[in-house]
Protein backbone atom coordinates (compact mmCIF):
# COMPACT_ATOMS: atom_id res chain seq x y z
CA UNK A 1 0.00 0.00 0.00
CA UNK A 2 2.68 2.41 0.88
CA UNK A 3 4.62 1.69 -2.82
CA UNK A 4 1.22 2.26 -4.25
CA UNK A 5 0.64 5.66 -2.44
CA UNK A 6 4.42 7.00 -3.24
CA UNK A 7 3.57 6.01 -6.91
CA UNK A 8 0.18 7.77 -6.69
CA UNK A 9 2.05 10.60 -5.17
CA UNK A 10 4.70 11.02 -7.80
CA UNK A 11 2.53 11.10 -10.46
CA UNK A 12 0.29 14.37 -8.92
CA UNK A 13 3.18 16.10 -8.84
CA UNK A 14 1.85 19.32 -10.51
CA UNK A 15 3.47 19.13 -13.82
CA UNK A 16 2.31 16.83 -16.09
CA UNK A 17 2.74 15.56 -19.56
CA UNK A 18 4.58 12.23 -20.77
CA UNK A 19 7.84 14.01 -20.24
CA UNK A 20 7.16 14.86 -16.79
CA UNK A 21 6.00 11.18 -15.82
CA UNK A 22 8.53 9.25 -17.67
CA UNK A 23 11.72 11.86 -16.75
CA UNK A 24 11.02 12.32 -13.00
CA UNK A 25 13.65 15.18 -13.15
CA UNK A 26 11.54 18.50 -12.21
CA UNK A 27 11.69 20.78 -14.79
CA UNK A 28 13.32 23.31 -13.97
CA UNK A 29 15.98 23.44 -16.27
CA UNK A 30 14.47 21.89 -19.07
CA UNK A 31 10.25 22.73 -19.04
CA UNK A 32 9.20 24.36 -22.34
CA UNK A 33 5.47 23.56 -22.38
CA UNK A 34 1.96 24.40 -21.44
CA UNK A 35 1.91 21.40 -19.17
CA UNK A 36 4.91 22.27 -17.19
CA UNK A 37 3.87 26.07 -16.90
CA UNK A 38 2.83 25.65 -13.57
CA UNK A 39 5.48 23.80 -11.25
CA UNK A 40 8.40 26.38 -14.57
CA UNK A 41 6.68 28.83 -16.01
CA UNK A 42 9.53 30.46 -17.51
CA UNK A 43 9.62 27.51 -19.44
CA UNK A 44 7.00 29.10 -21.70
CA UNK A 45 9.63 31.63 -22.84
CA UNK A 46 10.40 28.30 -25.23
CA UNK A 47 7.13 28.21 -27.09
CA UNK A 48 7.18 28.73 -31.06
CA UNK A 49 3.66 29.06 -31.42
CA UNK A 50 0.59 28.68 -29.70
CA UNK A 51 -0.09 24.88 -28.05
CA UNK A 52 -2.33 22.79 -26.64
CA UNK A 53 -1.90 19.61 -24.19
CA UNK A 54 -4.39 17.47 -22.77
CA UNK A 55 -2.28 14.58 -20.07
CA UNK A 56 -4.51 11.14 -18.17
CA UNK A 57 -2.88 9.31 -16.00
CA UNK A 58 -4.34 6.46 -13.52
CA UNK A 59 -3.16 3.23 -10.88
CA UNK A 60 -5.39 1.43 -9.01
CA UNK A 61 -5.12 4.15 -6.40
CA UNK A 62 -6.44 6.70 -8.11
CA UNK A 63 -6.06 8.94 -11.24
CA UNK A 64 -5.41 12.27 -12.75
CA UNK A 65 -6.24 14.42 -15.69
CA UNK A 66 -4.99 17.84 -17.29
CA UNK A 67 -5.87 20.64 -19.75
CA UNK A 68 -3.35 23.29 -20.99
CA UNK A 69 -2.33 25.58 -23.13
CA UNK A 70 -0.08 28.26 -24.14
CA UNK A 71 0.82 31.65 -26.24
CA UNK A 72 3.74 33.66 -26.87
CA UNK A 73 3.36 37.25 -27.61
CA UNK A 74 6.48 38.90 -28.43
CA UNK A 75 8.86 38.33 -25.27
CA UNK A 76 6.04 37.71 -23.11
CA UNK A 77 4.36 34.03 -23.02
CA UNK A 78 1.39 33.05 -21.32
CA UNK A 79 -0.36 30.01 -20.06
CA UNK A 80 -3.43 28.30 -18.46
CA UNK A 81 -3.92 24.64 -17.02
CA UNK A 82 -6.88 22.93 -15.62
CA UNK A 83 -7.25 19.49 -13.99
CA UNK A 84 -8.45 17.08 -11.09
CA UNK A 85 -7.37 13.95 -9.44
CA UNK A 86 -9.36 10.75 -7.97
CA UNK A 87 -8.55 7.93 -5.60
CA UNK A 88 -8.60 6.49 -2.50
CA UNK A 89 -5.13 7.83 -1.29
CA UNK A 90 -5.73 11.63 -2.83
CA UNK A 91 -9.11 13.11 -2.54
CA UNK A 92 -11.17 14.63 -5.31
CA UNK A 93 -9.76 17.89 -6.59
CA UNK A 94 -9.55 20.54 -8.39
CA UNK A 95 -6.84 23.01 -9.92
CA UNK A 96 -6.32 25.66 -12.19
CA UNK A 97 -3.69 27.79 -12.70
CA UNK A 98 -2.34 30.69 -15.27
CA UNK A 99 1.26 31.48 -16.01
CA UNK A 100 3.30 33.97 -17.43
CA UNK A 101 6.78 34.10 -18.63
CA UNK A 102 8.72 36.90 -20.12
CA UNK A 103 12.58 37.15 -21.77
CA UNK A 104 14.98 39.21 -20.00
CA UNK A 105 17.85 39.00 -22.67
CA UNK A 106 18.63 36.61 -25.48
CA UNK A 107 16.65 33.91 -27.25
CA UNK A 108 16.16 30.90 -25.05
CA UNK A 109 15.42 28.83 -28.75
CA UNK A 110 18.74 29.48 -30.11
CA UNK A 111 19.68 29.27 -33.70
CA UNK A 112 20.22 25.60 -34.01
CA UNK A 113 17.06 23.52 -33.40
CA UNK A 114 16.69 21.35 -30.46
CA UNK A 115 19.86 23.47 -28.93
CA UNK A 116 19.33 26.29 -26.40
CA UNK A 117 20.10 29.94 -26.98
CA UNK A 118 21.95 32.72 -24.64
CA UNK A 119 19.54 33.59 -22.81
CA UNK A 120 18.21 34.86 -19.26
CA UNK A 121 14.22 34.22 -18.52
CA UNK A 122 11.97 34.69 -15.50
CA UNK A 123 8.50 33.41 -14.91
CA UNK A 124 5.50 32.92 -12.16
CA UNK A 125 2.36 31.38 -11.99
CA UNK A 126 -0.75 31.77 -9.76
CA UNK A 127 -2.97 27.98 -8.83
CA UNK A 128 -5.92 27.64 -7.02
CA UNK A 129 -6.80 23.93 -5.30
CA UNK A 130 -9.90 22.71 -4.07
CA UNK A 131 -10.82 19.27 -2.34
CA UNK A 132 -14.44 18.43 -0.83
CA UNK A 133 -14.27 18.70 2.70
CA UNK A 134 -11.15 21.01 2.89
CA UNK A 135 -12.33 23.83 3.98
CA UNK A 136 -12.38 26.17 1.29
CA UNK A 137 -9.83 26.46 -2.00
CA UNK A 138 -5.76 26.85 -1.68
CA UNK A 139 -4.27 29.70 -3.53
CA UNK A 140 0.20 29.11 -3.95
CA UNK A 141 2.48 30.71 -6.01
CA UNK A 142 5.34 29.88 -8.37
CA UNK A 143 8.78 31.81 -9.53
CA UNK A 144 11.14 30.30 -11.81
CA UNK A 145 14.02 31.43 -13.34
CA UNK A 146 16.31 30.16 -16.40
CA UNK A 147 18.90 31.13 -17.36
CA UNK A 148 21.54 29.57 -20.39
CA UNK A 149 25.02 30.99 -21.84
CA UNK A 150 26.25 27.58 -24.08
CA UNK A 151 23.88 26.19 -26.82
CA UNK A 152 24.28 22.25 -24.61
CA UNK A 153 23.75 23.58 -21.26
CA UNK A 154 21.18 25.52 -19.20
CA UNK A 155 20.29 25.58 -15.43
CA UNK A 156 17.21 26.84 -13.83
CA UNK A 157 15.86 27.28 -10.03
CA UNK A 158 12.28 27.96 -8.78
CA UNK A 159 10.23 28.69 -5.41
CA UNK A 160 7.56 27.01 -5.15
CA UNK A 161 4.60 26.16 -3.24
CA UNK A 162 4.34 29.54 -1.73
CA UNK A 163 0.81 29.50 0.42
CA UNK A 164 -0.60 32.39 -0.09
CA UNK A 165 -4.44 31.68 1.04
CA UNK A 166 -6.57 28.85 2.10
CA UNK A 167 -6.03 25.62 4.14
CA UNK A 168 -3.00 22.99 4.00
CA UNK A 169 -0.68 25.74 2.84
CA UNK A 170 2.82 23.93 2.51
CA UNK A 171 5.90 25.73 3.11
CA UNK A 172 7.63 27.06 0.42
CA UNK A 173 10.16 24.75 -1.61
CA UNK A 174 12.98 25.56 -3.23
CA UNK A 175 14.39 23.40 -6.42
CA UNK A 176 17.30 23.74 -8.90
CA UNK A 177 18.23 21.49 -12.05
CA UNK A 178 20.30 20.95 -14.71
CA UNK A 179 19.87 19.92 -18.77
CA UNK A 180 22.77 19.10 -20.87
CA UNK A 181 22.49 18.38 -24.35
CA UNK A 182 25.53 15.39 -25.38
CA UNK A 183 24.51 15.80 -29.00
CA UNK A 184 21.63 15.91 -31.17
CA UNK A 185 19.65 12.65 -30.01
CA UNK A 186 20.58 12.82 -26.49
CA UNK A 187 19.69 14.59 -23.41
CA UNK A 188 20.39 14.44 -20.35
CA UNK A 189 18.56 15.89 -17.25
CA UNK A 190 19.04 16.43 -13.02
CA UNK A 191 17.33 17.99 -10.49
CA UNK A 192 17.03 18.46 -6.61
CA UNK A 193 14.71 19.89 -4.35
CA UNK A 194 12.23 19.03 -1.17
CA UNK A 195 15.69 16.84 -0.25
CA UNK A 196 15.26 14.71 -2.53
CA UNK A 197 16.98 14.21 -6.39
CA UNK A 198 15.99 12.50 -9.61
CA UNK A 199 17.42 12.19 -13.20
CA UNK A 200 16.62 11.23 -16.36
CA UNK A 201 17.41 11.21 -20.03
CA UNK A 202 16.09 11.33 -23.39
CA UNK A 203 17.20 9.44 -26.64
CA UNK A 204 15.78 10.23 -30.17
CA UNK A 205 15.27 7.42 -32.29
CA UNK A 206 15.34 8.19 -36.04
CA UNK A 207 13.30 11.37 -36.91
CA UNK A 208 9.58 10.59 -34.98
CA UNK A 209 10.21 8.73 -31.79
CA UNK A 210 11.93 9.70 -28.25
CA UNK A 211 12.17 7.33 -25.16
CA UNK A 212 13.12 8.99 -22.49
CA UNK A 213 13.58 7.11 -18.64
CA UNK A 214 14.42 8.73 -15.26
CA UNK A 215 14.57 8.15 -11.43
CA UNK A 216 13.58 9.34 -7.88
CA UNK A 217 15.86 6.51 -6.71
CA UNK A 218 12.35 5.51 -5.44
CA UNK A 219 10.54 4.02 -8.78
CA UNK A 220 11.73 3.70 -12.28
CA UNK A 221 9.99 5.48 -14.94
CA UNK A 222 10.00 5.14 -18.97
CA UNK A 223 8.44 6.51 -21.87
CA UNK A 224 7.83 7.02 -25.70
CA UNK A 225 6.33 10.26 -27.60
CA UNK A 226 5.80 9.98 -31.26
CA UNK A 227 6.47 13.11 -33.64
CA UNK A 228 3.74 13.65 -35.79
CA UNK A 229 4.19 16.98 -37.58
CA UNK A 230 1.86 19.41 -35.36
CA UNK A 231 0.60 16.62 -33.43
CA UNK A 232 2.45 14.62 -30.18
CA UNK A 233 1.85 11.58 -28.37
CA UNK A 234 3.26 9.94 -25.88
CA UNK A 235 2.79 7.24 -23.45
CA UNK A 236 4.72 6.66 -20.03
CA UNK A 237 4.89 4.20 -17.12
CA UNK A 238 6.32 4.82 -13.08
CA UNK A 239 6.97 1.55 -11.62
CA UNK A 240 8.32 0.17 -8.46
CA UNK A 241 8.09 -2.68 -6.55
CA UNK A 242 3.99 -3.53 -6.57
CA UNK A 243 2.64 -0.47 -8.04
CA UNK A 244 2.51 1.50 -11.79
CA UNK A 245 1.45 4.72 -13.05
CA UNK A 246 0.17 4.71 -16.98
CA UNK A 247 0.02 8.02 -18.27
CA UNK A 248 -1.22 8.91 -22.55
CA UNK A 249 -0.98 12.43 -23.52
CA UNK A 250 -1.95 14.76 -26.62
CA UNK A 251 -0.35 17.96 -28.01
CA UNK A 252 -1.08 20.00 -31.08
CA UNK A 253 1.64 23.02 -31.55
CA UNK A 254 0.72 24.56 -35.50
CA UNK A 255 3.58 26.89 -34.67
CA UNK A 256 6.91 26.65 -36.55
CA UNK A 257 8.83 23.44 -35.82
CA UNK A 258 6.07 21.65 -34.18
CA UNK A 259 6.26 18.14 -34.04
CA UNK A 260 10.20 17.91 -33.89
CA UNK A 261 12.98 16.97 -31.56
Amino acid sequence: MLLRIAVLAVALAWPSGTRWTSLQAWPDSWGDSPATSLASPAGLSRLEGPSAEAWWGESDSGGRWTLAAGLPCGKWFFGISGGGATGSEAPDSVLAGVSAAKVLTGDPRGFIRGFFGPSICLGASLEVRSAPGGGGPSFSACSHLQFSVFPTFAVGASLSRIGLSGPGSDSPVFGYGGTYIFNRQLRGHVEYRDHAAGAGAELCIGERLVFSTGTDGHSWSAGLVALLGPFETGYSVIMCDSAAFHGVSVSFSPGEGAGEW
